[in-house]
Formats: structure tokens, C-alpha cells, sequence
């Protein structure tokens, strides 16, 4: 595939008579005519025929000595021209001309070493390939003497156009409209790299193995449908491809195919059919419901769903990339309401669910043969919690707009208050049906007369329990609350040099729970973190929120139910007094009066620091207090 430019420039002011050569601007017209597209065999290919349009713009450089213009915009302005300017002498003959497309202002002084992105979202618009969308042009770089005032450049692209033919007669969707189609590779075909204007090479090649391709015309699939990628080149052969189509109604057809002969040269067309009933009959492709899939970008405890939709995760401890030992189905535990998700299951290696327009919090079990819950993974479906993030003190940190598990941000709106853990724990306590009266205790015994109503699964004997750390075994508890992610562990007493927590183990043994690190003062995400994939609980509320003042957080309130209004270094955000749970007892407790949330850390391995605001006590807010594990607290996530 070649694109070949004719390009005339001239100058139309005068060059300076000075013996020494002194750069002055001068105007240069581009005249340019874009060639059809070849294909490997050197035939032109008509309909991918492209042309320019007003306002497209090249960069041109003059790498001479002595004039070393940048990056020079030249504009098109029609009738097959370009104008713009770069600097000349009468004293030189020969200028080192070369031009780029598209155009970025920030491409570079130095044409050997141009940084660009080949997208891994591209579009076509249409039945042919768009180089000037999805791809980019460049000119070679030729010493010109421009002193016939007429220079010329040929234009060619670095990249490989991939057209994929899609068969789908005798299948399932052949009366579809396709929307989407994406390639995995093995080898890179997409993303950042480095051009070599000067040499023509790319020094430095991208490392993007996936590309998607979107068709907003959505061809139907009674005929076959041509799709074009513009792709790095690189020889494909035997390497093996994932390609993935999603129609219009959700359909979606996964397809792996290893091509024998595929390799991928700059300036050409490579060409390949794919019968998806063939696929079908050999077991290369499988028809299927398109999901989405909320672990896409990191796996974690928890994951965030804002629409109807029907959606996938993969089920992971965590973020980590290990399965839970002995998994073999997945069941939800409990639900705010009835029928907040449905269809739950677990196929190919997937837990997959269905979710309507109701906001709320839900738990999905993963069990063994034995009936034995081996992890489980909080579902909240809530307005976008990272939509309208705030900072902390500090831009450093970036916070999310609510609680974790809340499905508000209204001012003295209960639904605002979340969900409540205990410290370490990745599973969530139920919060309460009502706004708080900001009195010791809201119920007594917990989980009782304020406790938000919600469902349990009738298929396994759950509810929210309570028991005492003293009845755990040293050395197994966070097993226990793996097994167990609906039980409340109260603080009994002390044993094993635990502190008032909720185990029955040495408090330095597990004082690592959401990855606390004293020596380096920072944390990392663990296993553990309650918090949706790129977020994790604070390390340290006195580094988030450090050097807040009453005047950072003025109190708001419609009903006298004392919540404040955070500013930081950028945007504000709600917190709510939701109170918390109490660590010996498991009841709410001074809900309107009281925030409190976690942080990672610990406090010499007896208790955690937390932030505590109370605009009714002495204390107004607090970054650095001191509070016991068991508790069951809120939690507002940071970006990792």
C-alpha cells in the first residue's frame, strides 16, 4: 500500500543576500495528490481511494544546517494545496525536507525520533480502510533542491492494512448487524512508538497486542462483511490471534485462529476470510452473550456496576491472578433487595451475572464440592463512584465521591452512609434502614432494629452473626472470615497479644492485612482491600487529609444530622456521619453524629489509625485517632 504525494513548494519572499546564510520565514504552497491504496500484489484498490480535507494539516521539517525548522504546520486550504512556512537562503540549494500526518503540535524537533501512537481503538466509517483515522502517513526524507522553486515528496505509510473478510452465512448471527470487531495478538500490532523520519525505521517498536474496531454503520452480516485494520507490521504467521465480534444486540462470537502465511509489510494490504461456520464445526469459534466485563482492567473484591447490563468477572482473590482453591460455582449470599442480580453462574472460567437498573449491594460466593464458601466478591451498583473524584489535602490524592457501598451523596440522605468493615476484612457489614438519632445505640442486639432490610440466600443457612474473637482459633481467623464473610467478630478479650481486635492471633502477625509498609511509610493494595480495581483504602488518613480544618469541612445539614461537606485541593464531597459498628457488640451506633473511616495502618500493634470527624465532640476531626479492629467503619477509597 503506497501513498504517493506530489508536492510543489514556493517561496514567496525574497531570500537574504548575506554571505553567511540567515533564516528568514518564508510561505511555501504544498500542491498534493493522494494515490489508491495497493494491495500486496501491487494493484490498486478503488474503493479505499482517500483524499484531504480543509483544515487537514501535515508537519514539515527542514533539518538543514543552519535551519533546523520543527514540526512546521502546513495546512490544506483546497484546490490539492498546503500552505505554510519554514526558513530558506538564497545561500543554500539543497534543504532537508520531510513531513508527518497527522499533525500534533508536540511531535518533536528532531525528526529521527518522532513519538506516535498507532491507536488500539480505531474506527471505519463505511466499506473501506481510513489511513488518515487509524493510521499515519509520512514523506521521505530527501536532501531537495528547491531552487526551480518546486520541490517534491512521496508520501507512504509505516503501516500494514490487515482486511479480514467475515463469512457468517449458516451461523446464528448471519442476520446480524456487526458492531465491534477486536484482535488479540501474540506480537504487538498497536500502540506507542517511535518514528524515524530521518532513516525511515522505527527504532523503538509499540507493545500493543490488541486493537478494536468499531463500525458505527453496523454492516449486516447476510453478506460477507469486509473489516480493516491498519496494524504495525509484523510477520503473523503461526502466531495465534483472538478475534472477537460483538453485533448490535449483544451477540458476540469468540474466534482463535492461527494463520499459516500472514506477514505484515509497511505500505501493503494483507487480506484473509473468515468462515465462521467452518470455525464452528472445528471449535475455533463459539456464538455467545456479549458481557461486560468488570475485570478488564484489574481484579478486586469488589467491582462497581452503574447500568443495566449484563456482566462477567474473572474470580480472583483479589487482585491477585489466583483462583480460589476448590471453586467450582459461585451463588450470591446476600442482597439489599430482592432480584438485584440474577442469572448468576460460573462458565469458562468466568462468574457471570445480570444487573437491571436497581442501585444497592449484593455478595457472590464462591463454594467448593463441599458446600464450603472458599471467597466471595461485593457487587455495588451505584452512580459512577469515580465520576466526580475530589482531592485530598493534597492533589496527590485522589478520592472517591461517597462511601464505599454507599448508592448516594445526598445531604443527610441515610443511603449515603454505605457500608461498614471491620479492619482487614474485604467483606462488607449491611448499614441501617433509617437516618441516624445520633445515640449510642441505634439497636441492640447489632444487626436487628436498624439494619437495612435485605435478603438472604434460602438456599444456605446465612444471616449477619455475631461471635466473639475468643471463639476463633489462633493462627486460622482469616481463614474463618473467608469462610465466614457474614459473621461479625466482636472483641471479647484480649488473648495472644491481639489487642481489642477481632482475632485471636499476635496483632503484629496481621498487621498487613491492606498492606500497610512501616518502613517505607506507603501501602499497596492486598488481597484483602475491599476497594474496586484502582483503589485501595487510604495508607494513612493524616497524609490524605493532612492540615484540615474546621474551614475545610463546614457542617451541613437538613435535619440536624450532623454530616460536613469536604473541600480539599480540588472539589468537594460529602461525608456523611454514619457512625459505626461497635466492636463489641456489632450494633450502629451514633449514626448523625459521628464519621469514622480506616486507614491501612496500624499504631504499635495494638489499634489502627483512622479519621474521626465529630462536629458535635471536642475533637471536631481527628487524622491520626486510634481505634480498635474490631469496629465495623466506613471506608472511602483512594486511587491507587
Amino acid at each position: 500500500m503506497k501513498y504517493i504525494c506530489s508536492a510543489a513548494f514556493m517561496a514567496f519572499t525574497a531570500c537574504t543576500e548575506d554571505a553567511v546564510p540567515s533564516p528568514e520565514p518564508s510561505t511555501f504552497r504544498l500542491d498534493a495528490e493522494i494515490q489508491n491504496v495497493v494491495d500486496a500484489s501491487g494493484e490498486e484498490i478503488a474503493s479505499l481511494e482517500m483524499k484531504w480535507d480543509l483544515q487537514d494539516t501535515i508537519g514539515v521539517w527542514n533539518n538543514t544546517e543552519y535551519f533546523n525548522d520543527d514540526n512546521c504546520p502546513f495546512v490544506f486550504s483546497g484546490d490539492n494545496s498546503f500552505t505554510g512556512s519554514l526558513s530558506v537562503s538564497n545561500e543554500i540549494d539543497a534543504y532537508g525536507i520531510s513531513a508527518f500526518w497527522p499533525y500534533e503540535r508536540n511531535r518533536g524537533k528532531d525528526p529521527s525520533y518522532i513519538s506516535v501512537k498507532l491507536p488500539s481503538a480505531q474506527v471505519q466509517k463505511g466499506t473501506g480502510c481510513d489511513i488518515k483515522t487509524n493510521g499515519i502517513l509520512v514523506s521521505d526524507h530527501v536532501m531537495t533542491d528547491i531552487s526551480s522553486g518546486t520541490v517534491t515528496l512521496n508520501f507512504h505509510t509505516p503501516c500494514a492494512v490487515l482486511k479480514i473478510t467475515v463469512d457468517a452465512s449458516g451461523t446464528e448471527v448471519e442476520d446480524k448487524l456487526l458492531n465491534t470487531m477486536s484482535i488479540k495478538s501474540e506480537v504487538p500490532v498497536t500502540g506507542n512508538m517511535i518514528y524515524d523520519l530521518v532513516n525511515g525505521t522505527v527504532p523503538v517498536a509499540p507493545n500493543g497486542r490488541e486493537v478494536t474496531l468499531t463500525l458505527p454503520d453496523t454492516p449486516s452480516l447476510k453478506e460477507p462483511c469486509d473489516t480493516w485494520f491498519v496494524l504495525y507490521p509484523d510477520d503473523l504467521s503461526g502466531k495465534d490471534l483472538s478475534m472477537q465480534l460483538i453485533c448490535t444486540d449483544k451477540s458476540m462470537v469468540d474466534i482463535k485462529v492461527t494463520p499459516e502465511a500472514l506477514s505484515l509489510a509497511p505500505s501493503r494490504m494483507n487480506a484473509m476470510t473468515i468462515s465462521l461456520a467452518d470455525l464452528i464445526e472445528t471449535g475455533d469459534a463459539e456464538i455467545s452473550e456479549y458481557r461486560v466485563d468488570l475485570s478488564a482492567d484489574g481484579t478486586a473484591n469488589c467491582y462497581v456496576v452503574s447500568s443495566a447490563e449484563k456482566y462477567k468477572f474473572r474470580p480472583t482473590k483479589g487482585n491477585s491472578s489466583d483462583i480460589p482453591e476448590g471453586m467450582t460455582k459461585v451463588d450470591w449470599l446476600w442482597m439489599s433487595e430482592a432480584d438485584l442480580l440474577t442469572n448468576i453462574s460460573y462458565e469458562k472460567g468466568m462468574v457471570t451475572f445480570d444487573a437491571g437498573d436497581k442501585k444497592g449491594n449484593a455478595v457472590i460466593g464462591a463454594f467448593n464440592e463441599g458446600g464450603e464458601i472458599v471467597w466471595s466478591w461485593h457487587i455495588w451498583l451505584t452512580d459512577d463512584p469515580t465520576a466526580n473524584l475530589h482531592y485530598g489535602m493534597s492533589s496527590a490524592w485522589q478520592i472517591m465521591d461517597r462511601n464505599l457501598g454507599a448508592v448516594s451523596t445526598g445531604i443527610d440522605d441515610y443511603l449515603s452512609y454505605g457500608l461498614y468493615y471491620q479492619w482487614g476484612r474485604k467483606d462488607p457489614f449491611i448499614g441501617p434502614k433509617h437516618s441516624g438519632s445520633k445515640v449510642k445505640r441505634e439497636e441492640q442486639p447489632g444487626f436487628t432494629t436498624a439494619t437495612a432490610e435485605h435478603v438472604v440466600n434460602p438456599s444456605y443457612q446465612l444471616a449477619f452473626n455475631l461471635i466473639k474473637n475468643t471463639d476463633l482459633v489462633s493462627g486460622d481467623e482469616v481463614d474463618y472470615t473467608i469462610a465466614h464473610p457474614m459473621d461479625f467478630i466482636c472483641f471479647d478479650e484480649e488473648s495472644n497479644g491481639s489487642g481489642q481486635s477481632w482475632f485471636n492471633s499476635p496483632f503484629a502477625s496481621l498487621k498487613n492485612l491492606w498492606g500497610y509498609n512501616e518502613a517505607t511509610g506507603s501501602s499497596s493494595k492486598t488481597i484483602y482491600d475491599p476497594c474496586p480495581p484502582g483503589y485501595k483504602v487510604p495508607h494513612f488518613n493524616g497524609d490524605v487529609y493532612s492540615g484540615i480544618t474546621e474551614e475545610n469541612i463546614p457542617v451541613v445539614s437538613n435535619a440536624d444530622l450532623r454530616g460536613v461537606m469536604f473541600t480539599g485541593a480540588g472539589g468537594s464531597s460529602y461525608y456523611p456521619a454514619a457512625g459505626f459498628r461497635d466492636y463489641t457488640g456489632g450494633y450502629l451506633s451514633y449514626m448523625g453524629l459521628t464519621a469514622v473511616f480506616w486507614s491501612a495502618m496500624t499504631y504499635q500493634d495494638t489499634s489502627i489509625r483512622g479519621l474521626k470527624i465529630e462536629p458535635d465532640g471536642k475533637n471536631y476531626v481527628n487524622t491520626n485517632v486510634k481505634l480498635n479492629a474490631a469496629y465495623g467503619q466506613s471506608v472511602r477509597c483512594v486511587k491507587e
